[in-house]
């Protein structure tokens, strides 16, 4: 069994969609600190699809932080606790035509739905590729294959 890792002095901050697909973040990580006490920082690490791990020196300055939020261009950001089982859930297989909210419903079965959002071709971007992702925080495992709406689809 893998040690646990004490993340107690971390949070996770998701910025949403129009931020993260258009502005870099070089750009975003001069704002973002303008929102934080950079001398109580340890790292600010840029993750995937929009989410930012922010770990503090101390636990009780993450708590002040997570009870405070954070805030970005006068927008309040979702903060968690990185301690939380904060994911994000990739879908294939599952048909465009399935909504959203189906989708959502579906997952939260397994926790606190954050998004759902829908992958476009990268050349074709007004034409959707059938990937979705879901931002979660998860309270039990999502198996890596289920089924939406009647289809089989695969998770990872």
């Amino acid at each position: 069994m893998p040690p646990q890792v004490d993340c107690g002095a971390s949070l996770v901050a998701f910025f949403p969609p129009e931020i993260y697909n258009f502005v870099g973040s070089s750009a975003v990580f001069p704002e973002l600190l303008q929102s934080l006490d950079q001398g109580a920082l340890s790292a600010v690490q840029f993750l995937q699809n929009g989410a930012v791990r922010v770990t503090f020196k101390t636990r009780l300055e993450c708590e002040r932080v997570m009870s405070a939020g954070i805030r970005f261009r006068g927008n309040p950001l979702r903060v968690v606790s990185a301690d939380a089982r904060s994911r994000i859930i990739h879908l294939r297989d599952c048909p465009v035509k399935v909504p959203d909210d189906v989708v959502r419903r579906f997952f939260a079965s397994f926790g606190e739905v954050h998004v759902v959002s829908r992958g476009c071709h990268q050349a074709f971007p007004e034409l959707r590729d059938g990937n979705r992702t879901v931002r979660m925080t998860i309270s039990k495992d999502v198996p890596g294959l289920v089924t939406i709406a009647g289809f089989e689809c695969r998770v990872w």
